[in-house]
C-alpha cells in the first residue's frame, strides 16, 4: 500500500502501553494451543517479560499488578483458543450418508468446481463436481457420499488443503456420489451475488475486464497465469488485496455525494460505514478489508467526539476483536500480511509525514516490506526486491482505476461513453506498464525464520521506528542508552558459537512412499540422504517428488548448496528424486555402495554426477566424513557387496551413524534381514534415533537386530495408504513392546529432530 497525502496529527502526551500490550499477551495466549509447547512457552516468555519490563520502565503500574494482568489475558486468549478448536469433537471422517444443505460458495477451478456446502448436522464442507455442473449460490441442494478430512501438507511450504478449508470454516470434504437440487433460498448471500453478476456484466464491456475485477474486487481468478506471475515478482499483489487503499477511495467518492445533502455529520458517518460494510462483503469479508472497515470505525467514533487518537490504538483493536471472535484467524497468511504491512506503516508514519511527499511515499513502501519479510520468507520463500518502487509506480493507475471504476458501476451506463474509453486507457497503460517493467523484476530466495529471529527482527523494528517517533513511548534522555544496550545483547548473541545458538536439525521430509532425508549442521552444512522419488521399478515421468516436494523445501530452509549427498541404493523411491536435485544444486561430494542398477534414473544419475564433476566415492565400513562442530557420520554397512539374497540392493543400502554432542543416530536405507544379520557380525553402537529400515516392512524386521540399537525413538518413511500395507503390524507392535517413540511421514509430514547441547527433541508438522 501506498500513501500519497501523508497527514498526521500528533497527539498529546499518552499511554500508548496500554492497548498493544493488551494485544500482545491476550494474543500470545490465542497461539498456545497451535504452537507446539517449547515454541509457545519461549514466544509467551519473551513476549510477556517485555511487556512487563515496558511498563515497570514508565512506571504505569505496579509490577505485581502487571503480572496478574498479563497472566489473565494468556489465560483468556488460551481459553478463547481452547474453545474455538473444540467446538465439534465428533470425527465423522469414513461416515458415509445423505445429507442436505445449502450451497455457499461456487469456486470453478477450470477442471473441477470447489462447491461449497452448509450441511445439516456437519456444518462446512466442500464438494468436488464436474465444470459443467450447475450449481448457484443458495440451492438447497441433497446429497449423498462419505466425509474425509481434507488433505494436509506433508512439508513446511506446500499448499495445504486442510488449512486453506479450516480457514474458511470449512471442515470436511464429501465424496459425492450423487447432488440434486431441491430449491432455492432467498438470502443476503444472493443478493451480494447479484450485485456480484451485475458488476460482472458491466466490466465486460471493457477491454480488460480482469484487471478491474481484480482491483475492484479483488477477484485475480480471472487474470491470466502471465499476468500473476508477472505481478507476484513484481512484488505488486498487494494492490489487487481490497484494503485500505481501497475503502478510502471509495470513502473519499463517497463522502463528496453525501456532503451535497444536507443532514447531521453523525449521519453521514453512519451511511458511510454500512455503505463500505456492504463494500467488504460484496468483495468476499476478507482480513485486510475487514481490518480496514475496523479501523476506519474506530477512526470515525473518535472523530465525531472529537478527540485525537494515535491510529495505532484502532490497529491494536482491529487486530484484538479478530483475536477474540476467531483466534484461529492468526493462522491466515491474509490476515498476517494485512496486519503486519499496515501495523509497520502505522509506526514509522509519524517519522514517515515530516519527509518530502515522493520520499514518504517510498518510505511507506519500505516499511510495509520490512514488516513483511519474515512472513514471505516463510510463506513464500521470496521476496521481490523492485517491489517498493513498483508500487510507487503502479499506484497512481489503481487508484484511478478505482475512483474512475466505482464512478462508472454507480453511474448505472449513464457514464459509458466518456468513462469507458478512459478505463480502457488506463488498464492498456497498467499492463504497459507491467510488460516494460517485467525484466527489472529481481525475487531473492529467502529461508524461513526460527523464532529467536522474527523475535529479533521486529524487536529491533519496534526499536527503531519507537526512537524515529515523537517521544511518546520513551523517556528522551534514555533512548540511545536503550539502543546501546540492545546492540551491544545483539552482538553478544551473534559472537556465541553455532553450536550454542542453533541446534544440529535431521529432517524426514515427507516425499510419500519412499526415503528423503536432509541433515543440516550448526555451522549450516547441508547433507542429503536419497531423494524419494516413485516406487514402480524403472519409472520416469514427468512428475518428479524431487521437484514438487524436495527442492521446494530445501529453498524454504535456506540451503543453497549440499556438502554431501548420500544414495543408500538405486531403488526408484530413493533416487529418482535426487535428479532434479543433482541438477540444480551445487554438491561437494557423492556417496553410494556402488551397486549399479539399469534403469534410466540410475544412468541420468551417473550423467550428472560426471557432468557436474562432483566427487565422487564408493563407500565401506568405516568410511568417515567430518564436519565442522565436531559432527562425524560414519559408514556401518556395507562391508562388501552382497549377492544372492531376496534383494541385493536393498541388503547392500549404505548405512550412516551419525554422532553429536552425545547423541547418535542411525540411517539405515532398505536395509532388510541378510544385511541386518551382515552388521550384527561387527560391533555396533547403541543409538538414540534410528530411521527404521524399508519404510516399516516385515522383510527388514529383526528383533535381535533391533535390541542390539536400543532406540529411544523411531522414525518410518512411508506413504499413506500404499499398496505394500507399510508399515507392517508386526513391526509397530514390536516398537511398542520395546517402548519406542515412533513417527510416520504417512501420519506426522515432516517429522524433524532436533540435536542441542546433548538434548533431543522430535515434532511432526501434521496435528
Amino acid at each position: 500500500m501506498c500513501v500519497w497525502n501523508l497527514r498526521y496529527s500528533p497527539m498529546k502526551q499518552t499511554n500508548y502501553a496500554l492497548p498493544l500490550a493488551v494485544l500482545a499477551v491476550y494474543g500470545g495466549g490465542v497461539m498456545v494451543d497451535a504452537l507446539s509447547r517449547t515454541t509457545a512457552i519461549s514466544v509467551l516468555g519473551i513476549t510477556a517479560t517485555a511487556i512487563i519490563a515496558w511498563l515497570w520502565l514508565q512506571r504505569i503500574a505496579p509490577a505485581s499488578l502487571v503480572c496478574t494482568l498479563c497472566f489473565c489475558l494468556v489465560a483468556a486468549g488460551l481459553g478463547a483458543a481452547v474453545t474455538h478448536f473444540a467446538t465439534d469433537h465428533h470425527d465423522w471422517s469414513g461416515t458415509s450418508g445423505r445429507w442436505t444443505g445449502q450451497v455457499l460458495d461456487v469456486d470453478c477451478r477450470g477442471h473441477y468446481q470447489r462447491v461449497t456446502v452448509d450441511v445439516d448436522g456437519l456444518g462446512g464442507a466442500v464438494v468436488h463436481r464436474d465444470p459443467g455442473d450447475y450449481i448457484k449460490v443458495g440451492q438447497l441442494i441433497t446429497l449423498a457420499g462419505t466425509v474425509r478430512r481434507p488433505q494436509q501438507a506433508g512439508n513446511p511450504g506446500e499448499f495445504d488443503y486442510r488449512r486453506f478449508l479450516e480457514q474458511r470454516g470449512v471442515r470436511w470434504y464429501l465424496e459425492a456420489s450423487e447432488l440434486q437440487a431441491t430449491g432455492q433460498a432467498e438470502t443476503s448471500v444472493n443478493h451480494l451475488l447479484h450485485i456480484q453478476q451485475y458488476i460482472m456484466v458491466r466490466l465486460s464491456k471493457l477491454a480488460h475486464p480482469e484487471l478491474l475485477q481484480a482491483i475492484l474486487l479483488g477477484d485475480r481468478q480471472a487474470l491470466t497465469a502471465e499476468q500473476s506471475t508477472g505481478w507476484e515478482q513484481l512484488g505488486i499483489t498487494h494492490l489487487m488485496a481490497v484494503s485500505g487503499m481501497h475503502l478510502g477511495i471509495l470513502s473519499i467518492v463517497l463522502s463528496r455525494v453525501l456532503l451535497r445533502i444536507p443532514m447531521p455529520q453523525s449521519a453521514r458517518w453512519f451511511i458511510m460505514v454500512m455503505f463500505i460494510l456492504g463494500y467488504v462483503f460484496l468483495v468476499g469479508a476478507r482480513p485486510s478489508s475487514l481490518r480496514a472497515w475496523t479501523i476506519m470505525l474506530l477512526a470515525g467514533a473518535a472523530q465525531l467526539r472529537r478527540r485525537k487518537v494515535d491510529p495505532l490504538h484502532y490497529w491494536s483493536v482491529a487486530a484484538l476483536v479478530f483475536f477474540i471472535f476467531r483466534p484461529v484467524i492468526w493462522k491466515e497468511v491474509g490476515f498476517l500480511m494485512s496486519f503486519a504491512a499496515s501495523g509497520g506503516i502505522l509506526l514509522f508514519l509519524p517519522w514517515i509525514a515530516r519527509l518530502p511527499r515522493w520520499v514518504g511515499a517510498l518510505m511507506v513502501s519500505f516499511a510495509a516490506q520490512l514488516s513483511l519479510l519474515p512472513i514471505l520468507a516463510n510463506v513464500f520463500g521470496q521476496v521481490s526486491l523492485v517491489g517498493p518502487l513498483a508500487t510507487l509506480a503502479f499506484t497512481p493507475f489503481v487508484m484511478l482505476l478505482l475512483v474512475v471504476g466505482i464512478l462508472w458501476i454507480l453511474s448505472g451506463g449513464l457514464l459509458d461513453i466518456v468513462l469507458v474509453p478512459v478505463l480502457n486507457a488506463l488498464t492498456s497503460g497498467l499492463l504497459w506498464i507491467s510488460h516494460y517493467l517485467q525484466p527489472a523484476a529481481v525475487t531473492m530466495a529467502l529461508r524461513s525464520f526460527a523464532v529467536h529471529e522474527l523475535v529479533v527482527w521486529y524487536g529491533c523494528l519496534v526499536a527503531l521506528a519507537v526512537t524515529l517517533r515523537p517521544r511518546q513511548f520513551v523517556r528522551p534522555r534514555q533512548t540511545w542508552a536503550r539502543w546501546a544496550l540492545a546492540l551491544a545483547v545483539l552482538c553478544l548473541w551473534w559472537s556465541l558459537p553455532p553450536t550454542w545458538i542453533r541446534p544440529l536439525q535431521v529432517v524426514a521430509i515427507d516425499v510419500g512412499q519412499g526415503d528423503s532425508l536432509l541433515i543440516r549442521t550448526p555451522y549450516n552444512q547441508a547433507i542429503l540422504i536419497d531423494g524419494g522419488g516413485s516406487s514402480w521399478p524403472g519409472s520416469y515421468s514427468e512428475y518428479n517428488v524431487g521437484s514438487a516436494k524436495v527442492l521446494p523445501l530445501l529453498r524454504r530452509l535456506g540451503v543453497d548448496h549440499l556438502d554431501l549427498v548420500v544414495l543408500t541404493h538405486a531403488h526408484e523411491d530413493h533416487l529418482q528424486g535426487l535428479l532434479p536435485v543433482l541438477e540444480t544444486f551445487s554438491v561437494g561430494m557423492v556417496w553410494d555402495g556402488g551397486d549399479s542398477h539399469t534403469t534410466r534414473s540410475y544412468q541420468r544419475y551417473l550423467e550428472l554426477i560426471y557432468q557436474n564433476q562432483i566427487p565422487y566415492h564408493v563407500v565401506r565400513t568405516g568410511d568417515r566424513f567430518v564436519l565442522p562442530g565436531d559432527v562425524e557420520i560414519t559408514v556401518l554397512h556395507p562391508q562388501e557387496l552382497l549377492s544372492g539374497t531376496p534383494s541385493d540392493l536393498n541388503n547392500n543400502s549404505v548405512v550412516l551413524h551419525l554422532q553429536y554432542a552425545g547423541r547418535s543416530l542411525l540411517f539405515t536405507g532398505d536395509l532388510d534381514l541378510d544385511g541386518q544379520l551382515d552388521m550384527l557380525r561387527r560391533p555396533m553402537p547403541a543409538v538414540d534415533w534410528l530411521k527404521i529400515p524399508h519404510h516399516g516392512s516385515a522383510a527388514a524386521w529383526f528383533e535381535p537386530w533391533l535390541a542390539r540399537l536400543a532406540p529411544s525413538t523411531a522414525v518410518i518413511c512411508v506413504g499413506e495408504n500404499n499398496r505394500f500395507g507399510h508399515p507392517s503390524p508386526k513391526v509397530l507392535a514390536g516398537l511398542a513392546e520395546s517402548g519406542v517413540e515412533v513417527y510416520r511421514t504417512d501420519i506426522n509430514g515432516m517429522i524433524a529432530t532436533y540435536v542441542w547441547q546433548g538434548l533431543m527433541w522430535t515434532k511432526g508438522t501434521k496435528r
